[in-house]
């Protein structure tokens, strides 16, 4: 929608008396001493709108005052406007007239209340009903027809509602632009319809609970081992073999119950011997399997550590690459940015200087200048075209040039991790050459031995079998009770090598016990590992979502760099909505005539977005050399000796 004022009438509003202010849908200067009124033009546009002042004010004092500041009564406050929106004529007119009643005993009428009357196109209309929605409906909300009227306006709103509506304008969808990068492909569910902020919450809240979870671990398992019994377990194999020994002697001693006191002296002898050969070769028996677990242990040893070394090399390439394909995307990225910016160089330094069009007239005086006076004057605007293309592609330069050092530096940044991730390869490879013979090593373990096989246990079972030969020749009904002290003690001892073999259940419980406990640690840690990953996919989606968001908006501005977000010192960025104009801070040290034109060039662009132009009133121009265009009807307010307001219109 396009508005512009093609005549505005102004009478008894505030300070102003009678003022006609032909436009005729041009650009113009109002200009004027202090407290002549240039103000109240702008504030008297917006009452005929709205009702209210420049500064949002209702209840103002509308009507005129007198020296002493009380308010001149018998007069009707009127605004009116003839327009063109959108190629049609529109006029609008509103006024405040007053209303008197008569008192009972007085001959003279007082003053009672004032009432708004409204009318369009000179058809009187209902205030409320009919010419608020009019004006609704061809300028817009309130606000937003202030934020493209007036240049300040526009940093004056919170910082949070300028970077809504910044992002807005921009109207770039830049979330699918960044998802549909390959390096940000998980990134979807990792948000699940979440913020980005959000999803850091979580991530973080989960991290914290396992890793409280991990600290606890140590000390349970710790627990358990505490709780463990202190039985190693060739302990158990001993109690294992005296058992069978002893329950071998037991069972002899019930066959030879019936037997003489010869033969029971000749069969303790025997008993004897046996008991020693069968320790001996218990012995033995327990020294082979020690070895063999030795071996086996060795080999199950080698195997886990070069596991370990290869998953830990391949955790490190998997960074390596995930931190070669951000850089090269970023490279690509800034590469784009950087033929961008060449067109527009290109754009810029093509433009050629296209001369104004002088009446040669002198607005003040009506006499015609001088040519050496014209030519001065065409002269001094081809002069600031000049400085403005000059400053236009210094800028594009300056800016060229520090994305050509970014480029230089990610490209540095790709040699060394593919460096890096090339030693990396090679190591992963020889790991994996060497866990493949550790496994076949492992595959190829010798099996557990057999005592048979063995000359040394050979030996000693034949002698067992020659004294079980021996013994089961005797018997004799003698020394039957000497037998049954000896099987009494014998069964003690069984006793007491079976008190330690149920420890062995206690035992095995807990190991189970501190066995799941080691399992939970490593897969707390492996989930820690995966968060870990998923906050430095987050950070960096973050980082490049940040930067494309600023990119898109300050792509619309010429003079104008906004910066979106805050890199905070905790490594979080936070929202912000600040404005350098070349270098400097909007909100701290940038001069009066900057913050103007600035405030211009906002305009222009919020009016592009919208597919809005309406008129723009720029006061105190004085204080600037060159004023910038929004590119629509731009009413300039300035301060001069003249003692009364004079419009000039732009040709």
């Amino acid at each position: 929608m396009k508005v512009v004022i093609n005549h505005l009438s102004i009478n008894n509003f505030k300070g102003i008396k009678n003022l006609d202010l032909p436009f005729e849908g041009r650009s113009a200067t109002v200009a004027g001493r202090n407290a002549t009124g240039k103000t109240s033009v702008y504030d008297a546009f917006l009452w005929l709108l709205f009702g209210k002042d420049s500064s949002g004010a209702s209840r103002f004092d509308v009507k005129p005052l007198d020296a002493a500041g009380e308010r001149i009564t018998g007069l009707t406050t009127e605004v009116e406007a003839r327009l063109t929106i959108d190629g049609k004529p529109v006029t609008l007119k509103r006024a405040l007239i007053e209303k008197w009643r008569k008192v009972v005993g007085s001959p003279d009428p007082i003053y009672d209340r004032d009432e708004t009357a409204a009318w369009i196109d000179e058809v009187p209309v209902k205030l409320e009903k009919e010419y608020q929605p009019y004006i609704q409906q061809i300028c817009g909300d309130e606000e937003t027809f202030k934020q493209l009227t007036v240049h300040g306006a526009f940093m004056q709103l919170p910082w949070e509602q300028r970077r809504k509506m910044l992002l807005e304008a921009s109207g770039k969808d830049v979330d699918s632009v960044i998802l549909a990068r390959p390096e940000f492909a998980g990134v979807p569910s990792l948000l699940n319809g979440k913020s980005p902020e959000d999803t850091k919450k979580r991530l973080k809240e989960q991290q914290k609970r396992f890793n409280d979870e991990l600290k606890l671990l140590p000390a349970r398992i710790d627990e358990q081992r505490l709780t463990r019994p202190s039985i190693t377990q060739a302990e158990l194999d001993e109690a294992d073999k005296n058992i069978a020994r002893l329950q071998q002697e037991v069972d002899f001693l019930d066959a030879q119950m019936a037997g003489s006191e010869l033969a029971y002296k000749k069969a303790g002898e025997l008993i004897t011997k046996q008991r020693e050969i069968s320790q001996q070769l218990s012995d033995r028996q327990a020294d082979l399997r020690l070895q063999h677990r030795q071996i086996v242990s060795d080999l199950s040893m080698d195997v886990s550590t070069l596991e370990g070394g290869l998953t830990l090399k391949r955790r490190l390439l998997d960074g390596m690459i995930d931190n070669i394909n951000r850089a090269q995307q970023q490279v690509i990225l800034k590469t784009e940015e950087k033929d961008a910016l060449l067109a527009q160089w290109e754009a810029v330094n093509s433009t050629q200087y296209i001369p104004p069009e002088l009446d040669g007239t002198c607005p003040t005086c009506s006499q015609p200048y001088p040519a050496f006076h014209l030519e001065q004057i065409r002269a001094g605007h081809e002069a600031a075209f000049d400085d403005e293309q000059e400053a236009k592609l210094a800028r594009i330069n300056e800016r060229g040039k520090t994305i050509a050092d970014q480029i230089q530096l990610k490209q540095s940044e790709i040699k060394k991790y593919q460096a890096d991730a090339a030693e990396l390869k090679a190591e992963i490879a020889s790991l994996e050459e060497q866990l493949a013979n550790a496994k076949q090593k492992a595959a190829n373990a010798p099996p557990p031995p057999n005592p048979e096989d063995d000359p040394t246990c050979r030996g000693l079972q034949a002698q067992l079998d020659d004294i079980k030969a021996a013994l089961d020749t005797q018997s004799s009904d003698e020394g039957r009770e000497a037998y049954q002290a000896m099987r009494k003690g014998l069964q003690e001892e069984i006793k007491d090598w079976s008190a330690k073999l149920g420890q062995q259940a206690l035992m095995e419980l807990v190991d189970q016990r501190i066995a799941e406990l080691e399992t939970q640690k490593r897969d707390i840690g492996q989930r820690l590992a995966l968060i870990d990953r998923d906050l430095d996919l987050l950070a960096a989606y973050v980082s490049a979502r940040c930067e494309a968001m600023e990119g898109s908006i300050n792509a619309m501005f010429d003079t104008i760099r906004w910066r979106l977000f805050e890199l905070q010192k905790n490594g979080e960025y936070a929202d912000v909505c600040r404005a350098t104009v070349n270098g400097v801070s909007y909100e701290s040290t940038l001069n009066n005539a900057a913050r103007i034109n600035a405030g211009i060039e906002i305009i222009r662009v919020l009016s592009k977005a919208k597919g809005t132009s309406v008129p723009c009133f720029v006061d105190n121009v004085e204080a600037v050399n060159r004023v910038a265009q929004t590119g629509g009807q731009m009413i300039l307010l300035r301060v001069t000796e003249d003692p009364v307001l004079t419009l000039t219109k732009e040709a």
